[in-house]
């Protein structure tokens, strides 16, 4: 478990492939087109799109760097160009000023196709030392029930004899060409025919069905690829069934499909007229007899595989479990040059292959022997769970690059790109603190609880809290009582030491003055169900010491909002894996946005709405976090974050745009009620996590507070494999029968639900099978080993079983556990559980109609609500003529009026407005800008542009705190102890109190506070009439 995950990019759509330079950078593709290149140490940049054709299974499907990238700017991709579907093509493109030139695009070699039957087409590339590129291209043949080779005319699609049995067909194949730079290619030395007249001499090996990843060991010059394999309909009477298959070779050979499979086994001949089976097909002198082959008849004799398993379990390799399979080939992994790889991978995985399984979802570690096969299966980072591993590089460090395609065949639009890293030597322990109850009025007394802090090594803790002056409160363990008088914010610190006087620090802080609001949530109640398409009632009460209660009324009833978060993957289901809102929480964005609601600004789940489909959304919204803006939403402009740097601020436009929202509902209101829209096959087994919360009005000169409740409604079907609780489980996506991802169990290995309200539940609904007669599920309250629900023998068919409940109450962690007769094993599985149904009993089912009839027309009044304001124009300074600027007659009352509305008051003082301390006054601004030769358009542009010139002392400061947040503000007072800071110009008067101790760097950037764009709201008419009004100052001195 030292084997720890970051994600280094995710919202990828569909993502394909991946390359690694030996400086770190890597470039990674999309299958709709999508092109990103992530330098060392920075975020992933998008380079372009690729006019890829998506149909079938093509489109952008591999990639590879250019040997000589860092001077040439140089990739290869292969893939299925939109203006002519007909072939897969390899093209050489180039990087010009971080953009793909589309006119320096170089076809390298085309590969005729045919579309109607564009499945199995593989399309991994890679790069081998000497700079030639190696192309995995599959047979072309769409899956049918018997072993492809049939020869009645109008079958010739479900002849891979035509493509992978063809010496002059380059599908199914490994190609290796030299590529040029000007496009086209040379052959190299090495390849399968040197003869023209006996094959293509592109062809490096033959004989492939699917050869989907091809890697390269650059040391060796070792070839290898992951051939994904047939599954023969156990009916026909054809043998083998079929296998997935690694393969690895340094010479060129024919690799047997589709007259052989796994180890060299022979298939038997199949007479599709007849039906009848015939003899084995002899893999020392294979023949190519089919009417479609055009090379040649005698083919080269074909060589068995490295590695093979099928869809049962396999003795030779265990640890590859059984069912679906769709294997993926990854790197060899090399150690023993890295000096300085402090998380390199451990040195045992020296020399071993890394293999993957995209259907299963786990991936293996193989010996390398030098009989050319692949050693034991070692299970790698089984602590971990992946959504279909696409593709795994090495990264120049020794860490492990994986990425994952996600859970959907397609339409995936949360594909992530993360790094595997073995964290070596002692490790600090993690601490975690919490103030219990973070605030209240005088006199509250507080736990100040640390004891959710962790150590990754298992060494005992050590705790010491110390309060904001530095003493230290007396006590043992991770927990300390204290009571406090005093009005104000408290700080507390609490030290974690491990064994090895390792340390780690948290904080809590607790404000005393104004009590916490108190949130209630009625209905739901937590652990119960919803139904898809119907809606669910929300009533909530909030009582606050201050202001009142919504009951009573002096609490607005619509003060309460809702906000829900659907989990696909259930309760332990982590809400996010996106550096862009890792980088959102740390900062000042949640301040005024919440992901689902409307708040001081929009939700933004609206702005990903609005600007999704917009061209240039990404680039606009960049430069407004960095800058500022205002109009687009309504009445508060909003504030520049000069502490963030473009890139920063890329990526979470990234979340917004692309995650923002997605599977979000929200709501406001003591009754309330959400709709939810089914999300479809691939994400019907999950759970919302539903909040409610109120933020009071503040007391006692302290600010507003915010609480909440959450409540978890599950699904009524649940699926097995996304359970929140799993134990010696293999996933596995089954496409033949159930057509859904399974959770096979061995034996005491099982699955759990966690928090399952079974108030009104009469019975438990599996849908499972079995291949061990003898072999039976039971279902049990708390554990593996906890009360005994009831149990169920399943068939060896899928099938229905119900367990029924009688008299189970309260809140359940329901598990299902796999049992066995005799000795059998966990790693044994040999039950196969595709879901799970909380069945309602007749009284649930009454209430719950009676919840949706109360429900329905709360949500028409929701969805009948007014939509966000339209944004207006985006001023320029040339937007307005020097007649205009100088007009007379203008309404300076609508213009001081304006001053209000902006907020210019809260930070400027203007003639008689008394104004903020947040700018200069504007007097000050009218004497600088007099002596312009353009005075007015002067003026003008200070407020269009207001950080191209400003005065040292309105210049915005980041502050970085000891805990990783970053705040931009501008500094009002500092002295040794704290500074004051304001940092958002609309609300003057929140100031910031920051102690020094808890600043680890500030710095002062060329910044204004005042946010660009204030003006955008604006219609011509009133930025004419502002001006008149600013410029009436003049006069007036």
């Amino acid at each position: 478990k030292r084997l720890e995950r970051t994600p280094l990019v995710t919202g990828l759509t569909d993502a394909m492939g991946i390359d690694v330079l030996n400086d770190g950078t890597v470039i990674l593709i999309e299958r709709p087109g999508g092109v990103l290149l992530m330098p060392p140490g920075q975020p992933a940049k998008r380079l372009g799109r690729v006019k890829a054709a998506v149909f079938g299974e093509v489109g952008l499907m591999g990639v590879a760097f250019d040997a000589n990238f860092a001077q040439s700017g140089a990739f290869f991709i292969f893939y299925s160009p939109e203006e002519k579907k007909s072939v897969m093509r390899l093209s050489r493109l180039v990087v010009r000023e971080g953009k793909i030139d589309p006119a320096l695009e170089r076809t390298i070699i085309e590969v005729p196709i045919e579309e109607k039957g564009a499945y199995h087409l593989g399309g991994g590339i890679a790069r081998d030392a000497k700079g030639r590129i190696l192309i995995g291209i599959g047979d072309n043949s769409p899956p049918i029930p018997e072993l492809p080779i049939d020869q009645r005319p109008g079958h010739e699609l479900a002849d891979a004899l035509r493509s992978a049995g063809n010496t002059n067909d380059l599908r199914g194949k490994i190609l290796r060409v030299e590529p040029l730079a000007e496009g086209g290619y040379r052959i190299p030395e090495g390849n399968l025919f040197k003869d023209p007249k006996q094959g293509r001499p592109e062809i490096f090996a033959m004989g492939c069905r699917n050869p989907f990843r091809v890697m390269c060991d650059l040391p060796t010059g070792e070839v290898m690829w992951g051939d994904v394999g047939v599954n023969v309909d156990p009916k026909c009477g054809i043998t083998p069934s079929g296998y997935d298959e690694i393969n690895r070779t340094q010479t060129p050979g024919n690799f047997g499909w589709p007259l052989f499979s796994g180890p060299n086994e022979g298939f038997t001949r199949f007479d599709f007229e007849t039906r009848k089976v015939g003899d084995r097909f002899d893999p020392a002198h294979p023949v190519n007899f089919s009417r479609n082959n055009t090379g040649a008849k005698d083919l080269p004799p074909a060589r068995g595989a490295a590695m093979w398993y099928s869809s049962v379990a396999s003795e030779r390799w265990p640890a590859v479990g059984a069912g679906s399979r769709s294997i993926v080939c990854g790197p060899v992994v090399r150690l023993e040059k890295l000096v300085n790889g402090n998380d390199r991978l451990p040195e045992r995985y020296e020399g071993k292959l890394l293999v993957a399984d995209w259907m299963r979802n786990w991936i293996v570690a193989c010996d390398m022997k030098s009989d050319g096969t692949l050693g034991d299966a070692e299970p790698f980072a089984q602590h971990l769970s992946f959504r279909r591993p696409m593709d795994m590089r090495m990264a120049p460090d020794g860490s492990l690059l994986v990425l994952e395609y996600g859970d959907r065949w397609n339409g995936n639009t949360d594909s992530v790109l993360s790094r595997l890293a073995y964290k070596r030597g002692n490790r600090s322990p993690l601490a975690k603190a919490e103030a219990n109850p973070p605030a209240g009025k005088a006199g509250l007394v507080v736990k100040l609880d640390a004891s959710a802090s962790t150590d990754a090594d298992g060494d005992t803790l050590k705790y010491e809290w110390r309060d904001a002056a530095g003493v230290v409160i007396p006590g043992q363990g991770p927990a300390r009582e204290v009571r406090i008088g005093a009005t104000g914010s408290h700080l507390y610190t609490v030290t974690v030491t491990d064994a090895h006087g390792s340390m780690g620090t948290a904080q809590a802080t607790v404000k005393v003055g104004n009590a916490l609001p108190v949130v209630q949530i009625k209905s739901p109640v937590s652990g119960s169900f919803f139904d898809w398409t119907q809606p669910l009632l929300l009533e909530a009460e909030a009582t606050d010491d201050e202001d009142g209660s919504t009951s009573k009324a002096t609490i607005p009833a619509d003060k309460i909002v809702w906000r829900a978060v659907y989990l696909s993957r259930g309760v332990g289901e982590a809400e996010t894996r996106h550096p862009g809102l890792a980088l959102m929480r740390g900062s000042t964005c949640f301040g005024c946005h919440m992901a689902g609601e409307a708040s001081r600004g929009p939700a933004y789940a609206q702005v990903g709405a609005r600007y999704r489909a917009e061209d240039g959304a990404r680039e606009k919204l960049t430069k407004k976090i960095v800058e500022g803006g205002n109009g687009a939403w309504g009445t508060y402009p909003m504030p520049p974050h000069p502490q963030h740097t473009p890139a920063q601020a890329r990526q979470m436009v990234d979340w917004i745009l692309d995650e923002a929202g997605t599977g979000q509902q929200g709501a406001a209101g003591a009754l309330a009620a959400l709709a939810f829209p089914h999300p479809g096959h691939n994400g019907d087994g999950g759970v919302w996590r539903i909040t409610a919360s109120y933020t009071d009005l503040g007391a006692r000169g302290q600010p507003a507070l915010t609480g909440e409740a959450t409540v978890i409604v599950h699904a009524r079907r649940r699926k097995a494999a996304f359970a929140d609780i799993q134990q010696g489980t293999l996933v596995v996506d089954d496409i033949d029968k159930e057509r859904d991802a399974l959770a096979w169990l061995g034996k005491d290995s099982f699955v759990g639900f966690s928090g399952v309200r079974l108030d009104g539940v009469s019975g438990l609904r599996v849908r499972a099978s079995s291949t061990r007669p003898g072999a039976w599920i039971e279902a049990r309250s708390g554990g593996p080993d906890g009360l005994l629900l009831g149990k169920v023998e399943p068939g060896q068919a899928f099938a229905e079983h119900l367990i029924q409940l009688e008299g189970a109450k309260g809140i359940h962690d329901v598990v299902l556990v796999g049992r066995q007769p005799g000795a059998g094993s966990m790693a044994d599985k040999p039950i196969g559980l595709h879901w799970i149904r909380f069945e309602a009993d007749v009284g649930a089912t009454k209430a719950e109609a009676a919840m949706r009839d109360k429900a329905r027309p709360l949500v028409r009044a929701a969805a009948a609500k007014p939509g966000p304001i339209t944004p207006l124009k985006p001023w320029k300074i040339d937007d307005f003529s020097d007649k205009e600027l100088t007009s007379t007659g203008r309404d300076t009352a609508r213009g001081d009026a304006l001053l209000t509305r902006l907020g210019c008051v809260g930070c400027h003082a203007v003639g008689t407005k008394a104004g903020g301390q947040l700018g200069p006054n504007i007097a000050e601004s009218l004497l600088r800008v007099e002596k312009e030769k353009d005075p007015r358009r002067a003026l003008l542009r200070e407020i269009l542009e207001p950080s191209r010139q400003v005065e040292p002392k309105w210049r915005t400061r980041v502050v970085v705190l000891d805990s990783g947040r970053t705040i931009a503000g501008l500094v009002l007072s500092q002295t040794d102890q704290e500074i004051r800071l304001v940092s958002d110009p609309t609300r003057p008067d929140q100031v910031q109190v920051i102690p020094r101790d808890r600043i680890e760097e500030m710095r002062e950037t060329s910044a204004s506070l005042m946010p660009a764009g204030l003006l955008d709201g604006l219609t011509r008419e009133e930025v004419l009439d502002l001006m008149a009004r600013l410029w009436r100052e003049a006069k007036a001195r």
